[in-house]
């Protein structure tokens, strides 16, 4: 008797599972892969991309420990792309995603680079490129690297006169 129970059971389970299963419509997951580096093509955890298209709307996401960020359910088309870090340059980039299968680089300048390439740019007496080139680090409202910033604008600014 136990026998037939279980084996009515096991019966109706795997009708409902494949009845049950063969009625939900499969639907691709699309992920849009991206990840970001800097200058040396190390990568930049914990930096934060937003991201928008007709499909995603202020999408907010971070980098993992490899620079790798995703978003899921993306669809094929035109995405904007802002990131900020303290210490790195501004992402701001319009990219037409057409492929899944691929995973979408992003080079941002560290602190360090940024300031080697306004020295470059300074010693070259090309200081306009050089204050804009500084313009593109993010720093926040109240930190050291500001103050060097800061500095590094006078600077920039009395060299030019």
């Amino acid at each position: 008797m136990k026998r037939r129970i279980s084996s009515v059971l096991f019966t109706g389970i795997v009708f409902i599972c494949l009845t049950g299963c063969s009625s939900v419509p499969y639907k691709e997951k699309l992920i849009l892969t991206g990840l970001v580096v800097d200058e040396n093509g190390s990568p930049v955890r914990d930096f934060e991309m937003k991201v928008e298209s007709p499909s995603v709307k202020n999408s907010t996401v971070y980098t993992n420990e490899s620079g790798v960020f995703s978003l899921n359910h993306a669809k094929k088309g035109k995405y904007s792309f802002s990131g900020k870090k303290e210490g790195y340059t501004l992402v701001d980039e319009k990219r037409d995603i057409k492929s899944f299968s691929q995973v979408y680089c992003f080079h941002v300048l560290s602190g360090d680079g940024v300031f080697d390439e306004v020295n470059l740019l300074a010693e070259k007496g090309k200081y306009k490129a050089a204050t804009e080139v500084l313009e593109t680090l993010y720093v926040k409202q109240k930190s050291s690297l500001r103050e060097c910033v800061s500095f590094y604008k006078r600077r920039l600014k009395k060299e030019r006169k």
